[in-house]
């Protein structure tokens, strides 16, 4: 994860709504946007931060938003790895 990453303020707003649940299509609507906007902005978020799954998105907005360490994330994400 690339902690020095520098987000514009359209993926931290869209990064947000996903951490907290909403589909793309949701995101699309709230900010009056198409899927595809949705889709290119959060792809180019992942690259950004150094992650793949959108799901990492959600987890890293919470971990930088309520002070979590991103050493628990990291340990959980090799867990997963071990489990695959």
């Amino acid at each position: 994860m690339n902690r020095n990453a520098i987000l514009s303020k359209r993926q931290k707003q869209f990064i947000e709504r996903i951490a907290w649940g909403a589909s793309y299509k949701e995101v699309a609507d709230f900010f009056h946007v198409s899927w595809s906007t949705v889709d290119n902005t959060l792809r180019n978020a992942k690259t950004k931060l150094g992650l793949s799954k959108v799901t990492e998105l959600g987890a890293w907005w919470f971990c930088t938003n309520y002070g979590i360490s991103s050493v628990s994330y990291t340990h959980l994400r090799a867990h997963e790895t071990e489990l695959h």
